[in-house]
């Protein structure tokens, strides 16, 4: 399978039928190319993925930094582009789906509530964890580690 034919995330996800309630995606650079304050080129492999899980009754929430300003309207842009890609959005930086304001008392929290985060900013944690013990070893493996730590943040 190449990696970004048509219907390949799509493909993929059938292999290991994961099921997620919300999913949060952010949009510069995950759903389209980083072009800010343009939009960029769009992801369709991250479109379909996303698309994907939504026709399976996955809640999506755009989580972004985007926001409406008076001289453009940035946020809006998002969810039109969103829209046009046929991508339902459940919600726009919030939280409905957050269950402990009810089970705890709390405030409804700040962070976009989900059971999977997609952002092109993101480190997942078991690659770190995978690197943690080579960590203290050399200076030389020390400065491969972090060059790679770098490159995965730059994604």
């Amino acid at each position: 399978m190449k990696p970004f034919e048509k219907g390949a995330a799509a493909r993929a996800v059938e292999n290991k039928p994961q099921r997620y309630d919300v999913i949060a995606v952010d949009f510069d650079g995950t759903l389209c190319e980083d072009r800010f304050p343009d939009i960029g080129a769009p992801k369709p492999v991250v479109i379909e993925f996303v698309k994907h899980h939504a026709a399976r009754g996955t809640k999506i929430v755009l989580h972004t930094c985007r926001e409406n300003l008076p001289q453009r309207a940035a946020l809006d842009e998002a969810v039109e582009f969103c829209a046009a890609h046929e991508i339902p959005l459940y919600a726009v930086n919030e939280n409905p789906s957050n269950p402990f304001p009810e089970l705890y008392g709390t405030g409804p929290g700040r962070k976009v509530y989900a059971d999977l985060y997609i952002d092109d900013k993101a480190v997942n944690v078991a690659n770190m964890e995978l690197v943690a013990d080579m960590w203290e070893t050399t200076p030389a493996r020390n400065n491969a580690i972090q060059n790679f730590l770098q490159k995965l943040l730059k994604r």
